[in-house]
């Protein structure tokens, strides 16, 4: 099971969908998600916070590119944007900004973390994430042969919440849904190829 258990991947088609079909309209991937949202709704509100968060409008370097995501869960509202590149067949992720809305909280701390782990872990699924089944057994019997995000790997990651009185949400599990798709975002960019599987592989 993944951390998110559904949300992990129908977020990831959900939003990747989007992101296809803003492009298709030749729109931006967050203006196309606002014009769909009641205005000062607490999902519009956080796209609109990510787009000053992470600087949206603001231009990369060669050979780098960012996407987004963003994913209702438990009760929470997050979103995010990754800055990658490549280097060779191997995807870097530079950046991640993250914003969530999840409603009343007491101990700001401990949702950013929870933040950072969910987005190591999302990052984990879509870049290794992968069993080999040989003759109805597993293979991968531990970190040598099914590996985690290293430290190295890890990107930067900013985490922005958003003041609410609404009720409590969940914070352990909503930050993992829109790493993927937003990281998938960011590769059509460099790559021209729409990615519909994990892990990710260019």
């Amino acid at each position: 099971f993944w951390r998110s258990v559904g949300h992990s991947y129908t977020g990831f088609f959900m939003e990747g969908m989007l992101n296809e079909l803003a492009s298709k309209a030749k729109q931006d991937p967050i203006a196309y998600r606002l014009a769909l949202l009641e205005p000062n709704s607490r999902a519009y509100n956080v796209l609109e916070r990510l787009q000053t968060f992470s600087n949206w409008s603001s231009t990369l370097p060669n050979g780098h590119a960012k996407g987004m995501a963003s994913v209702e869960s438990f009760g929470s509202f997050v979103g995010q944007t990754v800055e990658a590149h490549i280097e060779g067949k191997r995807i870097v992720v530079d950046k991640v900004y993250c914003v969530v809305d999840c409603g009343k909280l007491v101990n700001p701390e401990i949702v950013k973390r929870q933040m950072h782990s969910a987005i190591i872990y999302g990052l984990t699924a879509a870049l290794h994430g992968e069993l080999e089944i040989k003759n109805g057994q597993v293979m991968n019997s531990n970190f040598d042969t099914y590996p985690m995000i290293s430290l190295a790997e890890t990107p930067q990651i900013e985490v922005e919440i958003v003041a609410s009185n609404d009720t409590p949400g969940g914070y352990g599990e909503p930050g993992l849904p829109p790493l993927a798709p937003a990281l998938t975002a960011a590769l059509t960019q460099l790559t021209g190829k729409d990615y519909h599987a994990l892990p990710i592989k260019v």
